[in-house]
């Protein structure tokens, strides 16, 4: 009960905080075309990774729908308006939402992903699967929901390694740096920059981050979360 009532405090105090995130991204957006940065959604950058073709800044769109599906719509206008593309990772166990409500949707302009919520090879399958049935095309992503990190009885490498077995090609997560890595056969983009770092440290800091990536000519993933929308 006490965790349930911490995790509400913890989402109003950034609702709060967030209430001009979709202003904010829109400038985002505006900002990074201005800088002539590439922007892309996960899937689009696996490709051009393979083959090496882009040279120059790359931010990457991603959201973490954790709570509710209420908000795609508003993200889909705002990257339309921007002629971008983003990825939405979206969970499968059903513990917020259902995936038949995803039905209802148009997800076309959005690449999706899996928010991943188990570390077994059974459970990934399993719900990489529900996913690929219900938005009916192929997962190639990941990325580990609610700050989960490997604990006692399984490694980071062990999670790379179910995860590419599963047939996942990239994860936007274990990389705080500047540049993408493979690992384990998976690639793992870069994941420096999100809605948080402005609930932590303010939107000029969050600026002050991006910018650097760009300067750097780097690469990352930037994360927001639906429900601040």
């Amino acid at each position: 009960m006490q965790n349930i009532i911490l995790r509400a405090v913890r989402f109003f105090c950034r609702k709060i905080i967030l209430k001009d995130l979709k202003r904010q991204y829109n400038e985002i957006l505006t900002h990074l075309r201005e800088q002539n940065v590439f922007i892309m959604d996960e899937r689009e950058y696996y490709k051009f990774y393979k083959s090496s073709k882009l040279k120059g800044a790359i931010i990457i769109l991603r959201h973490d729908v954790d709570r509710n599906l209420k908000n795609i719509k508003v993200i889909k206008q705002i990257e339309k308006r921007n002629k971008v593309r983003s990825t939405l990772h979206l969970r499968a166990k059903e513990r917020t939402y259902k995936l038949k409500e995803l039905k209802s949707l148009d997800l076309r302009g959005f690449d999706i992903a899996l928010h991943l919520e188990s570390s077994s090879l059974d459970e990934i399958k399993k719900d990489k699967m529900s996913l690929e049935k219900t938005v009916k095309r192929k997962i190639i992503g990941a990325s580990i929901h609610g700050g989960y990190y490997p604990g006692k009885n399984i490694s980071k490498k062990k999670i790379l390694q179910n995860l590419k077995k599963a047939g996942f090609k990239y994860i936007t997560f274990f990389n705080k740096g500047n540049y993408p890595i493979k690992k384990y056969g998976m690639l793992l983009i870069p994941y420096r920059i999100s809605d948080l770092e402005i609930v932590q440290s303010g939107y000029k800091e969050f600026m002050r981050q991006l910018n650097d990536i760009i300067k750097r000519n780097g690469c990352s993933s930037l994360n927001t979360h639906s429900e601040y929308f």
